[in-house]
């Protein structure tokens, strides 16, 4: 039985008919790795219909199964994959943990790099097998790249007993825990760029200066595999040439890369670079790199590659040894189909390239015939994972439904590469689509920017130079996405490669063609929204040095009176919250007992309504989980408050005007009656005690002032005009 026809008998609540396929798919020589990862759909679908006891049930037995077959590597890696997938379950974590002592028998101290790492409990399975593959794959010596930050890094030593890694950074040594060192690193290859930049600069110089297609290269593997020619000149000026040495350099690099079988260059102004893997070879040569590549998407850019040389050397393409490709291709589609057509869908697509090559004119007739059958267009589509394979499937969904291949491009739009977005809007723009439809499309991109980052991106940098698609201000667009990047620093989610992928889109969107749209930004706004820009951006601490620092000396440059006004007075700054240092302890003491007293009985509060079952009937498990979302909110906003406070002391207030930190004297103009108020932080306001938010509009009104002005204030007994006759520090 093919796996989507079980996925589909699961989402109908026919579960009996998931444990049989699984079991029969366990069953003797059948039980192996390719089988069992084409079965993994199944899995999940019993997982999201919360059938985690069959699904823990299966899962065991196939460790189990494997674990009997002898091949210990392979048992672990099928653990590990079940581990992550469950989630949940304590007992399969553990049996992972026995499969990395039979599979890493020969390591010493391996019980307590489980322990360390929480593979036997007490941490969540993902976290736990990442530090365990991170460690088992490093020794002295051995480079590392940081995972949300590209900062290189090599390891000095690893502590035989407690697995303690000392690194060094290029500039100072750290000692971290094997946890920590797994969430803030990962291994790189030595021959890495941004190794070899921070430990072999004269090396990565010289390499510069005698192959420059090899530097390319090698940048491209590091930061690609596609960039565009801005990003290019970025990285390299930054940390192998000066600016000076640029012009020169890139004249010959791009000779150079001409001739490279792994660069693809295309364009002119802008132009981009694509790394293209085992790119070269003609006949048998070509033939036997093709055969050890992996995946549709390193086939299909082989291909690509393959013509483009062809082209180059004015040779045709070798039919015969096509025709074997393509027999083969087809062969291992057909395998696949019996396994879910999802699967074999992107096998077609290669198949069409090849034939295209050999001047079919039905070159894509099974994907064509694919995309035609299927109830599921979007899903199909949806498998791809490269630019090409996207495009190719574009064009076959095209010729396969008439009838409906626009709507179906307008839901995948949301969701695809930036560069794919740039197919989809051609073929939308030819197909003259309603502006009406594409500005829904634009809508439901700008409601939901976590989700459809890349196409947010898209609209930041290329859509706002294609009509109908530029309707959206480029400034609206630039204060989502900084808005979108301090939502994601303050994301606790689990998924944090899904994280670190909207940082580095994201990113790179901003730093496009040396910061070209966010300078045409900066040309259309006032001096107020500028100093609004600049508060945000200093907050986000996840957009990487070198961004962080030239978005803000862009705003420096465009803006340079900002910086002095910002110094008049100290109530007015936006990205700054004075407070005494009583009231930074008060504010401490409500962030620890939200997060140590609150936020924990709420997870209990969740647990125990989770166990009484039917969760959508369930309204004590709905009012936990909104209290939740409630709790992480105030955090999150105790938080950005706390990274803005400053602390305030008596000396700093001053004697001749109101100020934060003031504690002014007024008397009534028509009566003898006094008031008084003391101005202070948000943390220690108390209405009551007259002391009062200095951020509020009516202190914000009275700061500045000076004796003998008068001022209305409603709240005063009696309320009415009153005049300042003094002021003073407030009571410490």
């Amino acid at each position: 039985m093919q796996v989507d026809t079980v996925v589909q008998m699961i989402g109908s609540g026919n579960f009996k008919v998931a444990e049989q396929a699984w079991m029969s798919a366990i069953e003797g020589s059948s039980c192996t790795p390719d089988r069992l990862a084409e079965m993994m759909p199944v899995l999940a679908a019993l997982v999201e219909r919360e059938q985690l006891g069959m699904a823990e049930s299966l899962a065991w037995a196939t460790v189990e199964t494997m674990t009997q077959k002898g091949a210990a590597d392979e048992a672990l890696a099928i653990g590990k994959s079940l581990a992550l997938l469950l989630n949940r379950s304590a007992n399969l974590q553990k049996q992972v943990a026995a499969l990395y002592r039979e599979a890493y028998a020969d390591r010493d101290s391996l019980d307590a790099l489980i322990s360390a790492a929480g593979m036997d409990g007490g941490r969540p399975p993902r976290r736990a097998i990442r530090t365990m593959d991170f460690c088992l794959a490093i020794k002295p010596g051995a480079y590392l790249i940081g995972r949300h930050e590209a900062a290189a890094a090599r390891v000095e030593s690893i502590d035989p007993t407690t697995w303690e890694i000392t690194i060094h950074d290029g500039k100072k040594k750290r000692s971290l825990d094997p946890v920590t060192c797994a969430d803030e690193y990962e291994p790189c290859d030595a021959g890495d760029f941004r190794a070899r930049v921070a430990f072999d600069t004269d090396a990565i110089r010289i390499l510069a200066v005698k192959d420059p297609a090899a530097l390319v290269e090698c940048v491209l593997k590091a930061h690609g595999p596609k960039i565009d020619g801005a990003a290019l000149e970025q990285i390299v000026t930054r940390s192998v040439l000066t600016h000076a040495e640029w012009d020169k350099w890139w004249t010959k690099a791009r000779a150079a890369i001409r001739r490279s079988r792994h660069v693809r260059l295309d364009g002119r102004g802008p132009y981009t670079l694509e790394y293209i893997p085992d790119a070269g070879g003609h006949g048998t040569e070509f033939e036997s790199q093709f055969e050890t590549l992996h995946t549709p998407a390193e086939r299909l850019a082989a291909l690509d590659a393959y013509a483009r040389d062809c082209k180059a050397r004015r040779h045709d393409p070798d039919r015969d040894m096509l025709l074997r490709l393509k027999a083969a291709v087809a062969q291992r589609a057909a395998k696949l189909a019996k396994g879910g057509g999802k699967v074999a869908f992107l096998s077609h697509l290669v198949a069409g390239q090849i034939g295209e090559l050999m001047g079919d004119a039905d070159a894509d007739k099974d994907a064509i015939a694919m995309l035609s059958s299927t109830d599921d267009p979007r899903g199909l589509i949806r498998t791809c994972d490269s630019v090409g394979l996207y495009r190719r499937a574009f064009g076959c969904l095209e010729c396969a439904r008439s009838k409906d291949w626009v709507a179906v491009l307008l839901d995948l739009f949301p969701t695809v590469p930036p560069a794919a977005c740039d197919d989809i809007a051609e073929r939308l723009t030819r197909a003259d689509v309603p502006a009406e439809r594409i500005e829904s499309l634009i809508a439901t991109i700008l409601g939901d920017p976590a989700n459809c980052c890349e196409a947010f991106c898209w609209l930041w940098d290329k859509g706002s130079s294609i009509p109908r698609w530029n309707t959206t201000p480029p400034v609206t667009l630039l204060t989502r996405l900084l808005a979108l990047m301090a939502d994601v620093q303050r994301d606790e989610r689990p998924d944090r490669n899904r994280v670190r992928d909207i940082q580095t889109v994201v990113r790179n969107a901003l730093s496009a063609r040396k910061y070209e749209r966010f300078e045409q930004c900066l040309g259309q706004i006032e001096m107020g929204m500028a100093a609004a820009l600049r508060t945000q951006i200093r907050r986000l601490h996840n957009l990487g040095r070198a961004v962080h620092e030239d978005l803000q000396a862009s705003i420096r440059a465009r803006f340079p009176e900002l910086h002095a006004k910002a110094a008049i007075a100290v109530w007015a700054k936006e990205d700054v919250i004075l407070a005494t240092e009583r009231g930074i302890l008060r504010w401490k003491a409500d962030i620890d007992d939200l997060v140590n007293v609150k936020m924990k009985e709420n997870a209990k509060a969740i647990g125990a309504a989770a166990e009484k079952g039917d969760l959508s009937e369930n309204s004590e498990y709905k009012f936990a989980l909104e209290e939740r979302d409630l709790l992480r909110a105030r955090l999150a906003n105790l938080r950005d408050q706390m990274a803005a406070a400053k602390v305030l002391r008596p000396e700093d207030v001053p004697d001749d005007h109101v100020s934060v930190g003031s504690r002014v004297k007024f008397r009534n103009v028509n009566q003898s009656a006094t008031f008084a108020m003391t101005f202070l932080g948000p943390f220690e306001a108390n209405v009551e005690k007259h002391v009062y938010n200095y951020k509020a509009p009516l202190a914000q009104e009275l700061m500045g002032r000076r004796v003998g002005e008068r001022v209305e204030l409603p709240m005063a007994d009696p309320p009415g005009s009153y005049e300042i006759v003094g002021f003073e520090p407030w009571d410490v």
